[in-house]
């Protein structure tokens, strides 16, 4: 090997594992520069004859031979993906760390990289070869020992310590080299090199162990004949013994014509391996050309389907801007409507000016006639003024009419569709300015408020007048409730179009929800009382799907639409999504089809939630599965099937709700048997509400109205009862402790001078006082329910 050559050439000790090799490997690869070195790929194997007379089997030898050969050319591929020009070398040995030496001198290597760990406090190699290596190898070459992928170790040129690696300094001397060896396998691929320079030197090693053999053979023949005439029997035995190993060697070289033959014939089949899998790799690369179209195929579909997706989202935009545009013609429309009603007005008080004003003119003509008769150019000069009064006045007449048929022919707005138009500072006033203590709602359309308008406790509903969803909803309940009257309905007291707040009559038991879940502790309903519900929502559903000429579709059928007034009689509320649709002539049903159902999800009608069809059915769909959740008291979500397997399984009785008392199982069954008939997925299959449905709610609400408790003596709620008084509250409120008093009590404790609390005789923090409006309605549903004898 020449010196010129082997300055950049950095020998590489790889195991036979090419697991554990690669971090090796890999490190060397990022350390050195690709086109400043060479990489030889070394291995150092133990040899066939290292024991001389218990020799290793030949073909199992070549085998594990061929195993490591394979594992080196997979680091050769290594090498060459990231550019690397390498070669293999083999190195047969008895000794690996003598192997490594011997490598070093006879290829004058002067860098070699090997695997090594450090011991526990990094002060020394923990590996006995590496050690060895240190000490006795050429100080010539440098050294570096790499653990785990990390160099932990170099030993320098000229040197015979270790240094601990901490800095890449050195990388910047390979890179900063400017001599580059022109290698000669550089033009021909890394199997080639493998086959032609990395071969085992396995011809010369068998022939130095055959001279070896033979020249120990002759000294023993010579001992023998020096010793022949003394020992003459030692020397016969040495004889046969020279013979047997005589004879083992001509066995031994016999093996190595043999060894020699499987070489060949494993060269010709490794060339053919060689073949093969670099046929397979460029199949490989094939595969992934084809997989990498594939994907820039896809990616360009993508985009493609973005680019739709924005061209949607600019054709939003544009609706969006477009609904503006429309709300802001109609705001213009509603102006003009105004103006032309004022128009109209003032038409209307002219023309009766002037229709008095003819009855004058032909009172005075008929007076001028009676008086003068002389009269006539007069009496013709005033017949002409009466003839163009007249005509003036068909005139206005005309024009009032067109006035009025423009007038009709507007488009209605909510200023003339319900019963009264409140202001801003009317509500503002009777909720004190919208003020948190008075909200008793609050849902996506807007906030509830309980106040006092007019001397009538209301109900103030603000909905969300800046969106387009809140305007439609107030229009919609304003169109639907000045059209429907109905005691289980809510009553629309007003409006303001101000601010999009509507005004209805005030229920003091909350809905239907917040009863079935008992919230702020009251009582659940009794099974006579749900009976009576239901009766009462089957009435309604019955009125608004008969109404003329436009029957009503709630469309959001639910326990919180549903309120209770004092005597928890039901009324139906939210209207604000509620259709109304033109009663067919035929016998075909009135349906409204839309692309964006609306409504809650476990209440809605499927059918509708997925044709976007909406038709009285649906309500009946939602007033099933209301009907299931009074007779549960579960929620609605998956309660059909709940209840329709325990029907199936005899097990009904488990599953009704026994907070409402011992409700009769008869009666129980027939409800949920119509209640899942009315939840059927399917429409047709759902009854009618008046011939099936009413016919089987009216008898059971009957019977439950006559039903009567066996009487039972119960103990006023405990916190009915006022601290101070010990007697049932009238007008419950809250003091700064957080205690209940009645009113009259604690305003008398704090006006004597009291400052601190009845209950903990603490400090009180301020004397204000809040009213507890559903501490007194349910104080007095329970003194309605047990009236005192």
């Amino acid at each position: 090997m020449e010196a010129q050559n082997t300055a950049d050439k950095v020998f590489v000790v790889l195991p036979e594992t090419y697991e554990d090799g690669l971090s090796i490997l890999s490190w060397v690869l990022g350390y050195f520069p690709c086109d400043k070195i060479k990489v030889i790929i070394t291995h150092v194997m133990p040899s066939p004859f290292k024991g001389l007379f218990d020799p290793i089997d030949p073909r199992r030898w070549l085998i594990d031979n061929e195993r490591k050969d394979l594992v080196l050319n997979k680091y050769l591929t290594h090498c060459a993906t990231y550019k690397f020009q390498a070669e293999k070398f083999v190195h047969i040995a008895d000794n690996i760390a003598e192997g490594i030496m011997q490598v070093i001198a006879r290829h004058g290597a002067r860098n070699l990289v090997m695997e090594s760990a450090a011991n526990s406090d990094m002060t020394d190699l923990a590996s006995e070869i590496a050690n060895q290596v240190v000490q006795e190898a050429s100080p010539s070459c440098k050294l570096w020992f790499v653990s785990d992928g990390n160099l932990i170790f170099t030993r320098e040129v000229n040197s015979d310590k270790l240094t601990l690696a901490q800095t890449n300094e050195e990388r910047s001397e390979w890179t900063g080299q400017s001599t580059v060896e022109s290698s000669s396998s550089s033009g021909r691929s890394n199997s080639e090199s493998s086959t032609e320079e990395g071969d085992v030197d396995l011809d010369g090693s068998l022939i130095e162990m055959l001279h070896a053999v033979s020249v120990q053979a002759n000294k023993y023949e010579k001992m023998g004949e020096e010793i022949f005439g003394v020992h003459k029997k030692m020397a016969r035995k040495m004889a046969i013994l020279i013979t047997k190993l005589a004879n083992r060697l001509e066995q031994k070289e016999q093996q190595i014509r043999q060894v020699k033959e499987f070489l060949q014939r494993e060269k010709q089949e490794l060339k053919k391996i060689l073949r093969r899998e670099k046929q397979e790799h460029e199949e490989i690369l094939q595969r992934e050309k084809q997989e990498h179209k594939e994907i820039l195929q896809r990616e360009k579909q993508e985009k493609d389907q973005l680019r739709r997706q924005i061209e949607e989202l600019k054709h939003e935009k544009l609706l969006s801007e477009e609904i503006e545009q429309v709300m802001i013609e109609n705001e213009l429309l509603k102006n003009q409507r105004d103006e032309y009603s004022n128009q109209i007005q003032v038409a209307n008080e002219r023309r009766l000016a002037l229709e008095k004003q003819v009855t004058d003119f032909e009172l005075i003509v008929k007076d001028l006639i009676v008086l003068s008769s002389s009269a006539g150019d007069r009496f013709e000069s005033l017949q002409a003024d009466y003839y163009n009064l007249q005509q003036e006045r068909d005139n206005l007449v005309r024009k009032t009419e067109e006035l009025r048929i423009q007038r009709e022919n507007m488009p209605s707005g909510p200023s003339t569709a319900f019963n009264s138009e409140f202001s801003l500072e009317e509500l503002q006033q009777a909720t004190q300015n919208f003020s948190e203590s008075l909200k008793i709602g609050q849902g996506g359309f807007g906030s509830v408020y309980k106040g006092s308008l007019r001397q009538t406790t209301v109900a103030i509903k603000l909905l969300h007048s800046e969106s387009l969803q809140g305007v439609a909803q107030f229009q919609q309940e304003i169109t639907i409730l000045t059209k429907v009257r109905h005691p289980n309905l809510v009553t629309l007291i007003g409006a303001c179009s101000e601010v999009s707040a509507l005004v209805y009559e005030y229920l003091s038991n909350g809905s239907l929800e917040d009863r079935l879940t008992c919230a702020n502790n009251t009582p659940p309903l009794t099974w006579q009382a749900r009976t009576r519900i239901i009766g009462e929502i089957c009435l309604a559903l019955i009125f608004l799907h008969s109404n003329k000429p436009q029957l009503v579709v709630h469309g959001d059928l639910k326990p919180e639409n549903i309120l209770l007034d004092t005597n928890l009689v039901s009324k139906l509320s939210d209207f604000g999504i509620s259709r109304l649709l033109k009663q067919p002539d035929t016998n075909t049903t009135a349906f409204l089809q839309t692309t964006h159902p609306a409504g809650t999800f476990a209440y809605i009608d499927p059918e509708y939630l997925s044709t976007g069809i909406l038709t009285p059915k649906s309500d009946i769909y939602s007033f099933g599965i209301i009907i299931l959740c009074l007779l549960t008291g579960r929620p609605p979500l998956y309660i059909a099937r709940l209840v329709q397997d325990a029907m199936r399984s005899g097990i009904l009785v488990s599953v009704i709700d026994e907070s409402a008392g011992s409700w009769p199982f008869e009666q129980a069954k027939e409800l949920a048997k119509i209640a899942l008939r009315c939840a059927e997925v399917s429409k047709s299959q759902r009854p009618d509400l008046v011939t099936e449905v009413w016919a089987v709610v009216e008898p059971l609400m009957k019977a439950a109205a006559a039903y009567v408790e066996p009487h039972e003596e119960e103990c006023i709620p405990s916190h009915f009862i006022c601290p101070i008084l010990q007697d049932v509250m009238q007008n419950p409120y809250i003091a700064a402790d957080g205690f209940t008093y009645e009113a009259d009590a604690i305003r008398q404790w704090l006006s004597g001078g009291h400052n601190t609390s009845p209950m903990t005789n603490l400090p009180l923090p301020h004397s204000n006082l809040i009213p507890n409006y559903v501490l007194r309605s349910a104080i007095q549903e329970w003194l309605q329910q047990h009236p005192q004898s």
